[in-house]
């Protein structure tokens, strides 16, 4: 009981204070602003204009070497579309091959119709579809397989480059 005693006895105390400062800076007033004399500003002009950007040199070495996996990743790119375009068309001819209609073969000796199932599509047609997949499935892995090997070797120069000269600029994303 001492103790809320004690604190509702100052409590009065620290609020009169609090409200007697507030009131003695409400009655002073700031300072003026300080004069400073007006100095004209210089004439603007426009920026001067750059001709040419400025990019980062790469060694001739390097750039050939990006050059290389770039084009690996082209020829890459173009011989995996090759192969899901062959997987598509095969997907085609394998339909063909096993879409069956009925066909009527005759009558029962109750007068109801007799079918049978019979192979749909040409033969030729199915034929040329699946020489066409056939075709693309290898033209797409030789071209898969020879885009990789390219992006490989441009990618092992710029490492064997890389580690003979560690404090060389590199191109963006080349694996250092």
């Amino acid at each position: 009981m001492r103790r809320l005693d004690a604190v509702l006895l100052l409590l009065p105390l620290l609020l009169g204070a609090t409200s007697a400062r507030a009131q003695d800076m409400k009655d002073a007033s700031p300072p003026p602003p300080a004069e400073l004399p007006d100095v004209p500003l210089p004439r603007w002009r426009p920026p001067a204009r750059l001709t040419t950007a400025h990019l980062m040199r790469v060694a001739p070495e390097i750039a050939h070497a990006q050059k290389l996996r770039q084009a690996g990743l082209w020829v890459s790119s173009i011989g995996w579309a090759a192969l899901l375009g062959g997987g598509i068309l095969w997907a085609r001819g394998a339909e063909l091959s096993t879409h069956e209609t009925l066909v009527l073969s005759g009558y029962d000796e109750n007068g109801r119709p007799i079918y049978t199932g019979r192979l749909e599509g040409p033969p030729p047609e199915r034929a040329r579809i699946v020489d066409a997949a056939t075709a693309l499935f290898s033209v797409g892995g030789a071209l898969a397989a020879s885009g990789f090997v390219v992006f490989t070797v441009g990618q092992t120069r710029i490492s064997r480059w890389h580690h003979q000269r560690p404090d060389d600029v590199l191109p963006a994303l080349s694996g250092f």
